[in-house]
């Protein structure tokens, strides 16, 4: 299977969240190299389609949150206060 992704952030994003490891070299990855999955399949969400990563709950540290809304500027307000609840919560986890 293979999912084109353009930004790296994302792709280091993926990785992280799959155990996986980003390689620098062409070959096969060994398998502690490799990450894992549960399931991935195409979902539709609203009237995109979506590839969902489905992994053990145990094994990530990674959510996913769908934000749907009618105007750029009220999801990019909800995106900005979500952000700014997580940063919270992990300041108060940390402390």
């Amino acid at each position: 299977m293979i999912v084109r992704i353009m930004s790296k952030y994302e792709l280091m994003r993926l990785a992280k969240s799959l155990n996986a490891v980003m390689l620098t070299r062409l070959g096969a990855p060994t398998p502690e190299e490799m990450g894992g999955c549960k399931s991935v399949h195409v979902e539709e969400v609203g009237s995109h389609k979506i590839i969902k990563f489905e992994t053990n709950e145990d094994d990530t540290k990674f959510a996913t949150i769908v934000l749907r809304g009618n105007t750029k500027n009220t999801l990019e307000d909800i995106g900005r206060a979500i952000d700014d609840a997580v940063n919270v919560y992990g300041c108060m986890t940390t402390d």
